[in-house]
């Protein structure tokens, strides 16, 4: 299917910050609130009085994908084939319209700005300018991900070879065999890259190498999931969920193995606060379990009705969000594990960045904000959008749905 690739910052966000959504699939119902206390009803286009809105100020459709570029107001359409929109959610007025190769399938911005990568259907990447959409450099490639400075992209090609290469120049710095891979990412600080090649169906072989040497210093076998390990915000961690239901704790300083923990189910979510100071982990034992990063000291263990989906903090550290596979998402008081709120039913449920505000997608494919999750109130809906993502700061959401619509909205206080 022409379009973007979501599976590109998909697999690039589980493997650098841990998956926090989960999606089921279930007949569309209606959301309904556990809480104690009346609730304002969810008004579309509307917010609570006295609380901030999502403002619509840009909406396209038919388009084949949708992306925010890193760290900034700006996304990028690709309307249909050979045209993508480049649109400042910040200043609505600036919309540039780019004629492009009609081969194009995805796009990937810099979080630098310089340039946008491209995905063909020939398997080839294509830079193009981020201000006039000017092709320019081209290399083979089938995905991409960029270092957090956008100085620096890896690329993966049919061959088993992963290389390193940097923008400025275009030169590739080095080149890694592994006939496997599946996904790869720089790891947060972007000394580290981690490589998640075929283990069996359902793991994974994690392979975690030093960008400066190349030095494998460290590999497991026996990884579940697509995402791979989940790193501290500072690189200097990781936490590896293992199909014989034990987490490992992993720190890059001496290249251990920290702490080693075993739950009762498989294990779906691991988690770091954002000081990296405390984790969760959430399994299919039913429990959810916060941790000190530092001793492994069990904090406190929240036990639920039916299987742990996902768990993660917000920014704050103050609350901790966990999906269930029944569709219901808790909201957490991070210091005890006390369930504050539930929302119900929801096949998607995630905190926006720098905040404690929580964005939920009900079966029917609806996307809803939380903005005060300590008294559960929903403020707003945004129709549309089997995808949702935003700015780093939470101030643009972005939905869209290949072949469907793509929606912009911006936060106004």
């Amino acid at each position: 299917m022409a379009g973007f690739n979501p599976g590109v910052s998909w697999l690039v966000s589980g493997i650098l910050l841990g998956m926090a959504t989960v999606w089921i699939p279930v007949a569309a119902q209606t959301l309904s609130v556990s809480a104690p206390g009346d609730l304002a009803p969810v008004l579309p286009g509307a917010g609570i009085a006295g609380m901030p809105t999502w403002t619509l100020v840009h909406t396209m459709s038919p388009v084949l994908g949708a992306v925010i570029r890193p760290g900034s107001s700006e996304v990028f359409i690709h309307e249909r084939r050979g045209l993508v929109t480049r649109f400042d959610a910040a200043h609505p007025e600036r919309q540039d319209h780019w004629k492009v190769p009609q081969n194009l399938v995805w796009l990937l911005p810099s979080p630098g700005g310089g340039i946008v990568l491209a995905g063909t259907e020939e398997a080839r990447l294509v830079a193009l300018d981020a201000r006039t959409g000017a092709s320019g450099r081209g290399w083979e490639g089938s995905r991409a991900t960029f270092s957090s400075d956008g100085r620096f992209f890896l690329t993966g090609i049919e061959e088993g070879l992963i290389r390193l290469v940097e923008v400025s120049s275009g030169r590739i710095l080095k080149q890694f065999s592994h006939p496997g891979w599946r996904s790869f990412a720089f790891a947060p600080g972007d000394r580290l890259i981690v490589i998640l090649e075929v283990d069996t169906p359902l793991t994974r072989r994690v392979v975690i190498r030093e960008i400066g040497s190349g030095e494998v210093v460290g590999a497991w076998k026996g990884v579940r999931g697509w995402s791979g390990p989940t790193f501290s915000r500072d690189g200097q961690a990781a936490l590896f969920p293992m199909q014989d239901r034990t987490v490992l704790h992993w720190t890059s300083q001496d290249r251990q193995i920290r702490h080693v923990w075993t739950h009762a189910g498989t294990v779906q979510s691991v988690e770091f606060s954002r000081e990296g100071d405390r984790l969760l982990t959430g399994a299919w034992d039913r429990t959810v379990v916060a941790r000190s990063s530092m001793t492994g000291e069990t904090l406190w263990t929240s036990p639920f009705i039916d299987l742990v989906a996902s768990a993660v903090f917000d920014d704050t550290g103050r609350f901790a969000l966990v999906l269930t596979v029944d569709l219901v998402a808790h909201m957490l008081d991070a210091k005890d594990g006390q369930v504050l709120k539930s929302w119900s039913p929801c096949i998607q449920a995630r905190f926006l960045p720098g905040a404690s505000s929580v964005l939920l997608q009900d079966p029917a494919g609806e996307w809803r904000i939380i903005v005060d999750p300590v008294s559960g109130q929903p403020s707003q809906a945004l129709p549309g959008g089997e995808f949702a993502s935003s700015s780093s700061d939470g101030r643009v959401i972005l939905t869209w749905s290949p072949g469907g619509s793509a929606s912009i909205r911006v936060h106004r206080p």
